[in-house]
This record gives C-alpha cells, structure tokens and sequence, in this order.
C-alpha cells in the first residue's frame, strides 16, 4: 500500500469515527428530546388527578393520592444527591443520562415499583392477619412526624394530601415492612432480597398481576415537590 493510499485510509476512518460520534450525538438529543415532549404532552397538575389511577394491582386500583409520599420522598431523595453532584446546578443530575436512560426516568419508576411493592407486602399482611404493635403504630406516627415537618407549605399543598391520609400511607408501609421481615425470616433470606429491587421479590413479583396507568406518564416527576 502506497503512502497515499494510507493517507486516504486513515482519512476515512477519522470521518467515520467523526460520523459515528455526530449520529450518536443527535440520537441522544432526540431522546431527550422525545422523553421531554412526552412528558410535557398532556401534562398533569399532580394535586389535580388524585383521584386517578396510577396502577392496578392484583385488581385493585391506586390512585395518584395513595403514591403522594413516595413521590416527595423519591423526589427530595433524588434533589439530595443533586445537591452534593453539583449543587449550583441540581438540574444536571436530574438531566444525567445513565445505563440508556435518564436518571429522572429510573427515578419516577422507582416511585411505582416501590408502591407496588408496599401494596402487595400489605395485602399479604392482612391476608396472614399480621398487625402492628402499639410500639409499631407509635414508630409509623414519629415518621409521619419527621417527614411532615420537613415538607414546606408549598410542598404539602403541591401533593394536595392530608396529613392523616399520609398517616395511613405510613402505617401501611410500615405493616409492608413487617411482612417483608416475615417473608425474609420464613424462607431463611437477607432483608434486602425482598425490597422492591430484590431478587426474591422480583421473582414474586411474577406471581402478581400489575398495569400501570396512563396518567402516570403525565405526571412531572421532579416537578411535583420542586421545580425541576
């Protein structure tokens, strides 16, 4: 191979390199661009739709009134960690592209999976008569507590629930952890493997049947308790 001929080779490499890299490039601004559209299409004021169902599990419904705590809590969790990633610029975080999808995404469908998880865990509960102690009870309310004080009065009236409403979301999670206890202790597994990401419960996730709903697509996450 001639000195040109080489020189020609290496030309067209640098250009598919090049062109590779702008094809990439767009492509990630035309997700992002499409995810936003999506999200902004339709868009809904989350203390408008609370009566909406946002999922359906084993039959029964949950409405965007019932998912309230954990939307504050995903979304004060995930403004934390923005915080300490660039806290001039928490948007960033939020933004951050990461394992092919944005962190805002995997955030606000943890949100729903969490959920799913406590409304299964709970029912269980019940199923097995499995109640809380006075001691459990009085735990739950300190929680509600904290985490009611924490919120601002802009934040309470965006989510648009009562404080006892989320009371009763907080007993239910707290009877939801003692049935995952439980399960852990019964079929002789660490804690974790039952969480909403654990492999045990993924697997018995299997045995349940849930469909999100459409409204919750348009929902701003990020955009309920703050302003992002």
């Amino acid at each position: 191979m001639t000195g040109y001929e080489r020189g020609m080779v290496i030309n067209m490499n640098k250009q598919a390199i090049k062109f590779v890299a702008v094809v990439a490039a767009v492509m990630v601004c035309l997700v992002f661009y499409a995810l936003n559209r999506g999200n902004n299409r339709g868009t809904v004021v989350f203390n408008e739709a609370l009566d909406e169902v946002v999922a359906v599990v084993d039959g029964d419904e949950l409405l965007v009134r019932d998912v309230a705590f954990y939307v504050a809590y995903e979304e004060g969790l995930v403004e934390y960690y923005a915080k300490i990633y660039d806290d001039e610029n928490t948007g960033a975080f939020w933004n951050a592209f990461t394992n092919h999808t944005f962190f805002r995404k995997k955030a606000k469908q943890s949100v729903i999976e969490m959920a799913v998880h406590d409304k299964i865990f709970y029912e269980s509960s019940r199923a097995e008569d499995i109640v809380l102690t006075k001691e459990e009870e009085q735990y739950a309310a300190d929680a509600l507590t904290d985490f009611w004080s924490d919120l601002s009065e802009k934040q309470r009236n965006a989510l648009g629930v009562t404080k006892e409403e989320m009371g009763e979301t907080m007993l239910k999670i707290t009877l939801a952890e003692k049935y995952q206890t439980y399960l852990a202790a019964f079929y002789e597994k660490e804690f974790e493997e039952y969480s909403y990401t654990g492999e045990a419960y993924l697997e018995l996730l299997e045995e349940h049947d849930y469909e999100e709903g459409d409204i919750w697509q348009r929902i701003k996450f990020g955009g309920v308790t703050l302003n992002h």
